[in-house]
C-alpha cells in the first residue's frame, strides 16, 4: 500500500512538472491564441496584425516603450513570444549588458553564452534566448512545446571547449 502511494505521488509530481509552461509577463504560453490575445491586451499591448504563423503587437516591455512583440503560433497554440527592442543609439552595449544582468538576477546565470551577443537561460517550462543585433535586441521566450525550443535548447556552447 505504501509503495502504491509513493508511486502515485511520484507520477503526480512528474505529470505536474511536464504540464508547466514558460511565462511571459505572467502569461503562460501553450494556450490558444485567443486566450493569449486577451491577456496581452490586458497588459497594454495593442494588436497590429495576424497571419497563420504569428500575431503581432506593440506595447511596453521592461523599461522600453513601444516594442514589437510577435506571438508565434503552432497548431493554433502560442508556443513562443519574441520581443524586439530598438537599442538606444548612444550606448547599445551598456543597455544590453544591463538586460543580461537583469535576466541573470531573475532566472539565474545563463546556460549558454556565445560571443557576448547571444545568451540562453533554461527556465521552468522552456528557455529564453537574448540576442544583441546591430540596432536592436531580440528576446525570445520559447515554450517547451515549441519546435524552436528543442533546436535552441540543445545547441552546444562551443566557448566551453576553450
Amino acid at each position: 500500500m505504501k509503495r502504491i502511494f509513493l508511486l502515485s505521488l511520484f507520477a503526480i509530481c512528474v505529470i505536474n512538472l511536464c504540464a508547466q509552461h514558460i511565462k511571459f509577463m505572467g502569461i503562460p504560453l501553450g494556450q490558444p491564441l485567443s486566450v493569449i490575445h486577451q491577456q496581452l491586451k490586458q497588459k497594454g499591448f495593442v494588436y497590429e496584425m495576424n497571419t497563420v504563423l504569428y500575431s503581432a503587437y506593440k506595447g511596453d516591455f521592461w523599461k522600453y516603450r513601444n516594442v514589437g512583440l510577435t506571438a508565434q503560433i503552432e497548431g493554433g497554440i502560442v508556443t513562443s513570444i519574441m520581443v524586439d527592442i530598438d537599442a538606444p543609439k548612444s550606448t547599445p552595449g551598456i543597455h544590453f549588458n544591463e538586460l543580461v544582468g537583469s535576466m541573470n538576477k531573475k532566472y539565474g546565470k545563463y546556460y549558454i553564452k556565445r560571443n557576448n551577443t547571444n545568451y540562453i537561460w533554461k527556465v521552468i517550462g522552456g528557455c529564453i534566448n537574448v540576442w544583441k543585433m546591430d540596432k536592436h535586441f531580440l528576446i525570445s521566450y520559447y515554450d517547451r512545446t515549441s519546435d524552436y525550443y528543442m533546436s535552441t535548447f540543445h545547441q552546444r556552447n562551443y566557448e566551453d571547449d576553450l
